[in-house]
């Protein structure tokens, strides 16, 4: 029924506006010089009315017309297509401000294929980062939304298609070059961009010989500036109301500085010997280096009943702000003052060939071979201190407290530490914060301990082989009427991805007030003794420095010392050689358990990353789902036969009919390499406070190892399955201008190799009486699963499009997909045996589970008004809308190992990841005396971002968000161009909320930056 209103509604609007356009809509393209932006769409128009599937196409000078500094902002501007903006969609809180993720009709499920073959990355083997493409080699960018069988399968959602200049797209020599400098309001910074490209072809003894080389430089850069309250998880009575507020840390603001230095390559070489042979080489080089350095400052709310009252609450009875008074010492705890530097060096080469050949009129043949190599390194590091407080008192050896209320000034810990007062006003959509008290000792390093670091390391590696052979004849007198020519081909694909990762390494630095276990005043030491240990003034002070927050939401905060982002650049071992003199006055006390770098465990010598032992002893866990080493194979076998049809005449009626129907048969092969069983720790038994020993006793025989854990090692597994993909698509032309498709598809997504890991960690837990846990209790565990089927779709599309002029349509599409096999958990009984003890556990495993319905529909409008007088004949206007309606299915399980993750994404009232139920474009347009401008809006509903974010372990949501672009662009001559771009025109503030479905208050606030550029563009 819902189809069928949707049908309804969009037909009755596609009709008001066909009725209404045609004043406007007068062939006069013939009287208006094509170049530009014109072009443009009008390329990319025919494109989308010529296809024989649905597809819809941005070229060259769309990709470039407007501030997008990567393919999937450009993306943005096509119906149906939502992007990220997020390094990463579990880490919310770190907001990188350039497109990212790419979402087809609210899937992430998106195959990514350049010049027809697929392309993938080094983090989990399937997938690229659009932000890692260059817009600038692109000559243009194909989305299919239902794609037939000849094309690749992968992607759900649909496929994207990178298309490449070829040195034959033009006639002869063409040699181009452009540039910009980009400032950004809140860097305060330029960055340059610059690209380069020659082609030519020429004519040999050979044949035709063409040659492209094509370079791009971008530095790109962003910054922004963001207030976050934290997760309300605290909840009390004020007024007779229940209020909730944030009781866990992150209440502050953080500086996120974020850059990345793009190369990318493109040489192409076309060889044309005979005009029934082409032969192609590609060599395609990106490299990608983004990196970040973050400054946070973070309070905990005081939860005394007393400053509970004096707080604001909304009318939800959420905080929205209040004053603390004295806030390091009612932060004791938690208060964290830190820096973070994290780098990811990125590394991708494609190689390929691509043979075109036709013996005959009636026969084509093409055959292609790729070589694809991809690598990725990650190096994390984060530093953090604490305000000292006067809340931690000596009252005798071995005698500590944080309870003060009894002690004299004299018995603190820090008598001396600074007042602060903290206020944060959250009710609006601009944060306020202010600091009164001793603000000006917040500059000082005496001011400070040293609290908390921690490390991560990557290092990646995917590469793929594969090769396609493809056959196309078309018959000169159409059998039955209707058979135009028949396609087939084969395809094989061998892949190979080695994730190594470490866990995320933390540990305390000195003193901490919850740690009530560990021993104090050993051996009769003084409290200034211990209070020396991880004092900042006094010990590595060469690794903190002043840190000024500057303008955050037009408000200036105080200079407040900080770890050097520079001294965490130098790398995780020269981080550990400074701060371990922290370790060594902790030792004398006699604590221990503090921070140890990742490069300083165990044998490891040279480049920390390439030290296999740190990823040896890492194991998937709750904070890295893909902690370790995973080493996995993949090889795909795909065959399809295709039948395109046309036929001048339907059912009697002068209506031509032409499409295709096919069929893809694909084979799937995989082997998660050698893995391992994680087994758990079990102490000893004492008789004398333990009623019964026999479990306990039994479990320490079972793992063995004098009951310490032990890692032990399991052979490959092999996986196999094969799936029958077929594909129908038709087209009716109503009229020379008006055409109705129709259009059907299977498809799948093959599941992350991080899911397939080959790994399994077992565990006990006792009753008190030293018996198991009664039923899935007592022995349990979790593991991945090689095992792991694809995700499956049925993909249904109508479309009705109208092509009024050569720029001018407009569109509708209906769509709905039926899902099943989403990636889900399930519990299994599996049993084991060892040292002649057999157990049966209750593993937690990634499971396929579950089916969900996908629908909606796309409105599509462009169109010029030559017909308006004058200067007014180049306005022109572009407007699409997508609506989307979700039901069932299951969000992604990002981490088999935490409880959260699998709770979270199992809650049926959440909707899809990254789904916006609304999205639309608006873009205004002009071209006419050398003048290409564009006025362009961006908007999405608000989402749900992550089902269980990162450290929140709870969903994270944006709300609607709509950013203004613009670009002007004038040609000098025929071969300059000049102009001026902006992006974010409105400075529009991203809103993060965190919570349930029922619940999400406002959690993160985003300082928009605007960026300004200047463009300079030459072509002979």
């Amino acid at each position: 029924m819902k189809s069928k209103n949707l049908l309804l509604c969009g037909a009755s609007a596609f009709a008001i506006v066909a009725v209404a356009t045609p004043a406007l809509a007068q062939d006069t393209m013939e009287t208006v010089v094509v170049t530009g932006m014109r072009a443009s769409l009008q390329s990319a128009q025919s494109i989308k009315q010529n296809a024989d599937k649905i597809v819809d196409s941005i070229t060259a000078v769309d990709i470039g017309a407007l501030p997008d500094r990567s393919v999937a902002e450009a993306l943005q501007r096509i119906p149906g297509i939502q992007i990220t903006r997020t390094d990463a969609v579990a880490d919310p809180v770190r907001w990188a401000g350039f497109g990212n993720g790419v979402f087809i009709r609210g899937l992430s499920w998106v195959s990514a294929l350049t010049n027809g073959e697929e392309t993938f990355g080094a983090v989990n083997g399937r997938t690229i980062s659009f932000a890692d493409v260059s817009a600038n080699l692109m000559r243009s960018v194909d989305v299919y939304k239902n794609p037939d069988a000849s094309m690749i399968e992968g992607g759900i959602g649909g496929v994207v298609d990178l298309n490449t200049r070829k040195p034959f797209d033009q006639d002869g020599r063409m040699i181009a070059l452009s540039g910009d400098y980009t400032f950004g309001s809140i860097s305060g910074r330029y960055a340059p961009s610059i690209n380069a490209l020659i082609s030519d072809r020429w004519h040999t003894g050979i044949g035709e010989i063409g040659l492209l080389l094509s370079a791009d430089y971008q530095d790109l850069r962003a910054s922004n500036n963001t207030v976050t309250a934290g997760v309300f998880d605290g909840t009390a009575t004020v007024g007779g109301s229940t209020v909730r507020y944030p009781q866990d840390e992150a209440l502050g603001n953080r500086r996120l500085d974020w850059k990345q230095p793009r190369v990318a390559l493109d040489a192409t070489l076309q060889w044309r010997p005979t005009e029934a042979l082409d032969v192609t080489f590609t060599y395609l080089f990106s490299k990608a280096e983004p990196s970040s350095n973050e400054h946070q400052v973070a309070w905990t709310i005081p939860t005394d009943q007393t400053s509970l009252n004096g707080f604001k609450y909304d009318a939800q009875g959420s905080f929205i702000g209040g004053t603390f008074n004295n806030a390091a010492t009612n932060a004791s705890d938690v208060n964290n003052f830190g820096s973070r530097f994290s780098a990811r060096h990125n590394i991708s080469a494609n190689y390929s060939l691509a043979v075109k050949y036709n013996p005959t009129d009636a026969l084509e043949v093409n055959f292609d071979a790729q070589y694809v190599d991809s690598r990725s390194t990650v190096y994390d590091m984060s530093v953090f201190e604490k305000v000292k407080n006067n809340q931690w008192c000596y009252f005798a050896a071995n005698n500590w407290s944080d309870n003060c209320s009894a002690a004299p000034t004299s018995a603190r810990y820090y008598p001396n530490a600074p007042v602060i007062n903290y206020t944060s006003d959250l009710s609006t959509n601009t944060p306020r914060l202010s600091y009164t008290g001793d603000v000006a000792q917040l500059a000082s390093p005496s001011s400070y301990i040293w609290g908390a670091a921690m490390d991560h390391l990557e290092n990646n590696y995917a590469h793929a082989w594969s090769t396609k052979a493809d056959a196309k004849y078309s018959f000169s007198s159409r059998p039955l009427d209707w058979i135009k020519d028949v396609r087939f081909g084969f395809r094989a694909n061998l892949k190979q991805a080695v994730t190594r990762q470490s866990g995320w390494n933390w540990g305390p630095l000195s003193y901490q007030s919850w740690q009530n276990g560990w021993v104090f005043g050993k051996d009769g030491t003084t409290p200034s003794m211990v209070a020396a240990i991880g004092d900042v003034s006094t010990v590595a002070s060469n690794a903190a420095s002043v840190y000024h927050f500057k303008s955050v939401f037009g408000q200036a905060l105080p200079n407040v010392v900080l770890p050097d982002v520079n001294f965490l650049k130098q790398g995780d071992q020269a981080v550990w050689d400074t701060i371990k003199k922290t370790q060594a006055g902790n030792a004398a006390i006699g604590i221990t358990g503090m921070w140890t770098a990742l490069a300083a465990q165990g044998n490891c010598t040279g480049v920390a990353y390439k030290c296999n032992q740190i990823y040896n002893s890492a194991t998937p866990s709750a904070d890295s789902n893909s902690g370790g080493i995973n080493n996995q194979t993949e090889n795909t076998y795909a065959g399809y036969a295709q039948v395109d049809f046309l036929n001048e005449r339907f059912l009697g009626f002068d209506v031509p009919v032409d499409g295709n129907i096919g069929v893809r048969i694909v084979n799937t092969q995989g082997e998660s390499g050698a893995g391992y069983m994680i087994l758990p720790a079990v102490g000893s038994c004492d008789p004398t406070k333990t009623s019964n020993c026999a479990n306990i006793n039994e479990a320490r025989a079972f793992v063995g190892n004098n009951g310490n854990s032990l890692v032990v090692a399991t052979p490959s597994v092999s996986h196999n399955y094969t799936d029958v993909l077929p594909s129908f698509n038709v087209r009716f032309g109503l009229s020379d201008k008006l055409q109705l498709r129709a259009a059907f598809s299977q498809g799948i997504v093959r599941p992350d190799f991080a899911n397939t890991q080959n790994n399994t960690s077992l565990r006990y837990n006792f009753q008190d009486s030293g018996l198991f846990q009664t039923g899935n209790q007592g022995l349990i565990g979790t593991g991945g699963n090689p095992s792991l089927k694809p995700l499956k779709a049925n993909n249904y599309d109508v479309s009705l499009e109208w092509f009024f002029s050569n720029t001018g349509s407009m569109s509708f599409a209906l769509f709905h997909k039926d899902l099943s096999n989403y990636f889900m958990s399930s519990v299994v009984k599996e049993s084991y045996t060892r040292n002649g003890i057999n157990e049966t556990f209750y593993l937690t495993r990634y499971a396929n589970g579950d089916k969900g319905k996908l629908e909606g529909f796309e409105f599509a409008y462009q169109q010029f008004y030559d017909s308006l007088p004058g200067a007014w004949s180049g306005l022109g206007l572009q407007a699409n809308y997508t609506k989307l309606y979700n039901s069932g299915g299951h969000n992604a399980i990002r981490n088999i190992s935490n409880g959260n993750t699998i709770s979270n994404a199992a809650d049926t009232t959440l909707p899809m990841e990254g789904m916006s139920d609304d999205s639309a474009n608006v873009a205004l347009l002009y071209a006419k005396y050398g003048i290409d401008a564009r006025l362009a809006y961006n908007w999405r509903s608000r989402y749900l971002m992550s089902a269980s974010a990162a450290n929140l372990n709870t969903p994270v949501w944006q709300r609607a968000y709509g950013q203004l672009d613009s670009s002007v662009m004038y040609d000098l001559t025929d071969n300059y161009k000049v102009g001026v771009q902006a992006s974010n025109l409105l400075g529009q503030t991203t809103i993060l909320q965190v919570g349930g479905a029922s619940y999400h208050p406002n959690y993160q606030w985003v300082e928009g930056e605007r960026k300004f550029s200047v463009i300079l563009r030459a072509k002979w």
